[in-house]
């Protein structure tokens, strides 16, 4: 029997997105028999579930940027259950400089980001993308009947964003859409509506609109070491997808590649003219919309699921002898 504790990386009260430990969860849930449990903690008792419970695998999942965080006493307690302890970093490389409070401490390192993998100069680090969760992102996409947004595209208004959408301007003032969240300037960007969605929502969004905007964010937070550039796409990729709406990726790094098919299930654009082009041919075309929403869903359903993240994490921890094979 493997038992294995998944907990935030600080207190769920600060983190807007607490929901994906609960994604990662039910991943684990999902992989493994009913013989092996699976727990979730939170940040401020995750030391006392771990000596209590002496779990096989702890997983702190999140943001190592809060200065409250502090993992020393955690390291501790595995030692004393013979846990092995994993820190999944979700914010990578926006907060990289902030991987030097859990580096030394953790016997292996998940980053969402391929490009920060290198940057660890460890054996210990492995990637592991975001994902997307059935229970909290699939919709039923059905004939479309239910879109009534041409363009929807929901995030903080980051001036790399900003400036994208003042780009593209001319072609959404034709259509129907929805640009919003916060922090955007609606001088510029008359599309755009400083207005929260709330993330149980957000699917219900993607599903009812034919072309969601996939537009990456330029923000760092604790980035001055190496300057990274983030490579790997974000959650709200795989979300979207499972969601049933065709995503227009703003095309940056050519890893999306590795995750969907460019043409059938996800498309691209690196101009105001391809976007204009683009969304002229799919706004005309609704049964190759739904096409390409229905592979784009299809994709996630079968490679890219916090449960198929759960399996890679399990094999990673395997194949690299970080735990027993009888212990998973």
């Amino acid at each position: 029997m493997t038992t294995i504790m998944v907990s935030g990386a600080f207190p769920d009260r600060l983190n807007r997105n607490a929901g994906i430990v609960d994604s990662v969860v039910r991943g684990f849930q999902e992989e493994l028999s009913e013989t092996n449990q699976v727990f979730k903690s939170y940040y401020e008792v995750l030391a006392t579930d771990v000596e209590s419970l002496k779990p096989d695998l702890v997983i702190i999942v999140g943001s190592a940027m809060p200065d409250l965080t502090e993992y020393a006493v955690i390291r501790k307690v595995c030692d004393k259950t013979d846990s092995v302890l994993a820190f999944w970093a979700l914010d990578d490389p926006y907060e990289f400089d902030m991987s030097y409070k859990f580096v030394h401490l953790v016997d292996v390192i998940f980053s969402n980001d391929k490009t920060a993998v290198d940057y660890y100069f460890s054996d210990k680090v492995f990637h592991l993308p975001t994902a997307a969760d059935k229970k909290v992102h699939y919709r039923d996409i059905g004939n479309g009947e239910q879109k009534d947004l041409d363009i929807f595209f929901c995030g903080v208004g980051f001036p790399n964003r900003q400036q994208l959408i003042e780009d593209i301007e001319p072609t959404l003032l034709k259509h129907n859409c929805l640009i919003c969240g916060d922090n955007w300037n609606t001088d510029s960007c008359p599309t755009a509506v400083n207005r929260r969605i709330e993330t149980k929502e957000i699917a219900d969004w993607y599903n009812r609109s034919w072309i969601t905007l996939n537009i990456g964010r330029r923000f760092d937070k604790a980035n001055k070491r190496f300057k990274l550039i983030p490579s790997t796409p974000g959650p709200r990729t795989f979300e979207a997808a499972l969601a049933g709406t065709v995503q227009l990726f703003f095309l940056e790094d050519l890893e999306i590649e590795e995750y969907f098919e460019v043409g059938k299930e996800i498309l691209v654009f690196e101009t105001p003219t391809e976007f204009s082009q683009i969304v002229s041919e799919l706004l005309e075309n609704s049964e190759k919309m739904l096409n390409i929403a229905r592979a784009s869903q299809e994709r996630v359903l079968r490679e890219h699921t916090y449960t198929h993240r759960a399996a890679k994490i399990l094999s990673i921890l395997s194949e690299n002898h970080f735990i027993k094979d009888d212990k998973l």
